[in-house]
């Protein structure tokens, strides 16, 4: 059973080394993965605990008899412990992974807003005028859960009632107001919701707007229709994130813009002419975009 032990721990203290490489070279190639390199760390951790556990009561049995090896073994003991401490220091400063209970999970970031976090171009200022009286609390927590994701994010919170002057600078009118900067971009946020701040995340990083022309004249979804047959939520989502949304009639125009970055012909119910059918397939054929 002895023997057994030997090997069962031997091979969990490789695989702990092995597991801590590992998480070690993901955060290098994927720093802002911390789910993942704080799962392989974990494991590392329990595997090189059990292993030092393990060979610490082996070592004892081992130290009586040969009183020669004690100093070298403890120094190994107390080097691997060095490790499993500095992995676990690692994980709480650099991955501040954390668990959602809560039945609505607000705490949970949703996709979209996780791969914009990722894949911020750029450092990003957010100064939030909220006290107390407000909704710092709310704010506090959603802020949190971003920086979480992405180190290029900068957080103050200032209380217009203590900086009136600062308040004034940035031309505060009401309690509760986020001012997003990045760059040269600048926009504000009202409610601490999630889609509100990774809009405005999604703004403030894009230095050119982007065109979206949606076609018109065939029985299309119109932008201005606000009833569940209508385009007008999805206009409004899109200009939300920075994007330019235009209605575009290829039968006036006669062609198709070139600032257009994206076409859309939503659900048309009478057919598209011919004339405008090879208007839109030259579009395609130029390396832009057509849905």
């Amino acid at each position: 059973m002895a023997v057994m032990a030997r090997r069962v721990t031997l091979v969990l203290g490789i695989l702990g080394a092995i597991l801590a490489f590992a998480g070690l070279i993901l955060y290098i190639k994927a720093p802002y993965d911390s789910i993942a390199i704080a799962t392989l760390e974990a494991l590392a951790v329990t595997c090189l605990t059990i292993f030092l556990i393990t060979h610490f009561e082996l070592l004892r049995q081992v130290s009586r008899r040969r009183p020669v090896r004690l100093g070298f073994n403890s120094v190994l003991l107390v080097l691997l412990f060095a490790v499993i401490l500095g992995i676990i220091n690692f994980l709480a400063a650099r991955h501040d992974v954390r668990w959602d209970f809560s039945e609505t999970k607000r705490f949970t970031l949703a996709p979209q807003t996780a791969r914009a976090l990722r894949d911020l171009p750029r450092d990003v200022k957010v100064t939030v005028f909220t006290n107390e009286k407000g909704q710092f609390g709310i704010y506090k927590d959603l802020f949190e859960n971003y920086q979480s994701r992405s180190p290029k994010l900068t957080v103050e919170f200032v209380d217009p009632e203590k900086k009136p002057g600062m308040a004034r600078r940035y031309g505060i009118t009401r309690l509760d107001t986020a001012v997003v900067e990045s760059g040269k971009q600048e926009t504000r946020v009202t409610a601490p919701t999630e889609q509100e701040v990774t809009n405005a995340l999604l703004r403030v990083t894009r230095d050119e707007k982007k065109n979206i022309y949606f076609l018109s004249g065939h029985a299309e979804h119109q932008l201005d229709d606000s009833s569940e047959a209508g385009y007008a939520f999805l206009k409004k989502a899109l200009e939300q994130q920075g994007y330019t949304v235009l209605s575009l009639s290829l039968y006036e125009s006669k062609t198709v813009p070139t600032d257009a970055n994206l076409l859309v012909l939503g659900g048309p119910q009478r057919p598209v002419p011919e004339q405008e059918q090879a208007l839109i397939a030259d579009y395609v054929k130029s390396g832009r975009r057509s849905r």
